[in-house]
């Protein structure tokens, strides 16, 4: 099922960007042609709230900070801030993301228990992310790469992303709206429950119980070998246990 997840997700994706680039090409931005790097200092963070086109990447570190390497110009469109407990990089005016190369965050964390990305672009961690309870919302077009270490995940996607997770949780709850695919037989969970709704395709590993609703096109593959099986799967969905 892994070559039809990717050619899958790789037609939604090209859909996906090109509506979303569409939708943000309000302004025109002209690059100096000049690549910059800028530190920020933040204070302490447990979530991340981002939106944009962007490379990100998730470091563990004892000081909190962020970097952003990109076109000199585009900082001028940027805030980076931290409202409570909640990092936030955004645009402060919508551009035409068309007009240059991504930028490249890299975001220096003490823990983190939530990450919000509305866009597209690439997120990875440079080690294994440990948590309690880790919630990541995504809308839009992005590549998520990610190991795992903890008790809970919570993932809410919409749109045409593909999210690739290793590691161990005890629990793990998946919702996907669109056209997106999850990667999780890697991703060694006890209990796992699947939402999909659209045409979504997902791969996840339960070794006491797995909790399935489909409502569209939708399929779903679980290894591990649960002991107890809950499906709500309307006709054209399909389930399937890998013994």
């Amino acid at each position: 099922m892994k070559t039809k997840i990717n050619q899958f997700f790789a037609f939604a994706m090209l859909g996906f960007v090109a509506v979303f680039a569409g939708s943000c090409a309000h302004n025109s931005v002209r690059m100096t042609g000049n690549e910059i790097e800028k530190n920020f200092e933040v204070t302490n963070f447990t979530k991340i709230e981002i939106s944009g086109a962007y490379e990100i990447l998730l470091i563990k570190g004892d000081k909190p900070g962020v970097s952003i390497t990109g076109d000199e110009a585009i900082f001028d469109l940027l805030e980076v801030k931290v409202t409570g407990s909640v990092l936030k990089i955004e645009h402060t005016e919508k551009v035409n993301f068309n007009d240059f190369d991504s930028p490249v965050i890299r975001i220096t964390y003490t823990s983190l228990s939530g990450f919000e990305m509305a866009g597209a672009g690439d997120i990875k961690c440079n080690d294994t992310l440990t948590f309690d309870e880790f919630n990541l919302s995504i809308a839009g077009a992005c590549q998520v790469d990610l190991m795992l270490n903890g008790n809970r995940l919570v993932t809410e996607t919409s749109g045409a992303s593909n999210l690739v997770f290793k590691g161990n949780v005890n629990t793990a709850h998946f919702e996907l709206a669109g056209a997106g695919a999850i990667e999780a037989f890697e991703l060694l969970s006890k209990n796992c429950k699947v939402e999909l709704s659209g045409v979504g395709a997902a791969e996840v590993f339960a070794s006491e119980s797995i909790d399935v609703s489909i409502a569209g096109v939708g399929s779903v593959e679980v290894k591990g070998k649960p002991k107890n099986v809950t499906q709500d799967i309307v006709p054209f969905g399909k389930l399937t246990i890998i013994e």
